[in-house]
């Protein structure tokens, strides 16, 4: 993240990155890998942008907000 926005890209000039991380463990499932992963990446975007945010570290204040995740086909 740092060698990025320290960088000058010829045609864009300066630009920076925001990253969401999770841990991956035996039992977890991709979707909830790749969920908790985009949280972290919205609240990195969110709170200042050019930082790497671990959702470990954003659950617990994650705990208290109202998630609507239902898929409705019909």
């Amino acid at each position: 993240r740092e060698l990025i926005a320290g960088h000058d890209f010829p045609t864009v000039g300066k630009v920076t990155v925001s990253i969401g991380v999770e841990q991956i463990g035996a039992k977890g499932m991709p979707t909830t890998l790749l969920d908790r992963a985009d949280q972290g990446l919205y609240h990195a975007k969110e709170n200042g942008r050019n930082k790497v945010v671990f959702y470990s570290e954003i659950a617990p204040e994650l705990e208290n907000t109202e998630v609507f995740d239902d898929i409705e086909l019909f």
